[in-house]
């Protein structure tokens, strides 16, 4: 067993935790650097994670079941593992990485393992837990949030796209560990959830990648790194803005919020036809209206709440928010 605890955490722009975002939008890596380091992590929710994570390491490291029920109370961080922690996430968790462990032509493995990114100047990542098996290797990342699933292979468009995430593990643990990988032939991509918004998903969600698919991924991620650092980084929004601390410096989010041309009345619609077969042109334009501000709302909503977590943030690191205090655990005027 090959064990490597957590160390001081060092800033990594490009690492695998942002690799999709950077993959997407290139831009957004400038964008975060102007987000004070202290203030990217983008809620209390990553406090749970980041808890549960540590634990994991502690019963993987001791490596026995008599430690799963001691860790209920015990604090990481500033989160409090609870017992509900313990049933839902920690013991399913575990249960299912002891099946790989105990494996009877014997397992190999590293956890919290740091690895350094081919090509990319200072990109490194931790692997949460690297097993092989003969010559397969599963390259394992653990999600604890019980938020939107996540998966190892996920369908966009008429495609399925690969976990980036997990990918850049893959190349990284490759290229760092080469004897590990020596002889291998067959690369397990598996992310373990134990709870999502989706309460009947699996937990394991995994897939094979071939050593040409992360030779690809290597060229793939050096070029979005190489544009990111350039002069005009290609901006664009989607799914991966969704934990990207720059969203309220963002300009893909935040032009359309106090763009008031957006909302350009219609003509009027007549009632001249009670009861017409297709709506006329101009009700159309007008349910269209309702579309587009209710996107807005949303997209209101959800720079608000980033602006929120980070003032929170801030204040109760002992920052000055000109015009706001903590009050009943937020950031009030």
């Amino acid at each position: 067993m090959n064990v490597e605890l957590p160390r001081e955490p060092a800033h990594s722009p490009f690492g695998g935790s942002v690799a999709a975002r950077v993959l997407r939008c290139p831009a957004s890596v400038g964008l975060v650097e102007k987000v004070p380091p202290h203030l990217r992590k983008v809620s209390a929710y990553a406090d749970r994670g980041a808890a549960l994570h540590a634990a994991i390491t502690c019963l993987l490291a001791e490596d026995t079941h008599a430690l799963v029920e001691s860790l209920a109370g015990k604090t990481f961080g500033s989160y409090t593992i609870t017992s509900d922690d313990i049933e839902t996430a920690l013991r399913p968790a575990y249960a299912h990485v002891e099946v790989l462990l105990d494996d009877a032509s014997g397992a190999e493995y590293y956890l919290e393992r740091r690895v350094i990114f081919p090509t990319i100047a200072d990109t490194f990542g931790t692997c949460d837990l690297l097993i092989r098996i003969g010559r397969k290797i599963y390259v394992i990342d653990f999600k604890f949030g019980a938020g939107v699933r996540v998966l190892a292979l996920s369908p966009d468009g008429d495609e399925d796209v690969l976990n980036s995430q997990l990918m850049f593990y893959a190349a990284a643990a490759r290229h760092s560990l080469p004897e590990f990988f020596a002889g291998v032939d067959e690369i397990a991509l598996t992310i373990l959830q134990p709870m999502s918004i989706e309460l009947d998903a699996e937990m394991v969600s995994s897939v094979a990648v071939t050593h040409a698919e992360l030779d690809a991924f290597i060229a793939a991620y050096h070029s979005a790194c190489e544009e990111a650092l350039s002069d005009a980084p290609r901006l664009e929004s989607g799914s991966w803005c969704r934990f990207c601390p720059a969203r309220p410096i963002c300009p893909a989010h935040t032009k359309p919020l106090l763009d008031l041309a957006a909302f350009t009345a219609p003509a009027p619609w007549g009632a001249a036809h009670a009861a017409p077969a297709t709506p006329p042109p101009a009700k159309e334009a007008y349910l269209r209206l309702l579309a587009e501000g209710l996107n807005l709302v949303d997209a209101v909503k959800d720079i608000g709440v980033t602006l929120r977590d980070q003032a929170k943030r801030a204040l109760q690191d002992g920052d000055d928010v000109p015009g706001y205090a903590l009050s009943a655990g937020r950031a009030e005027r």
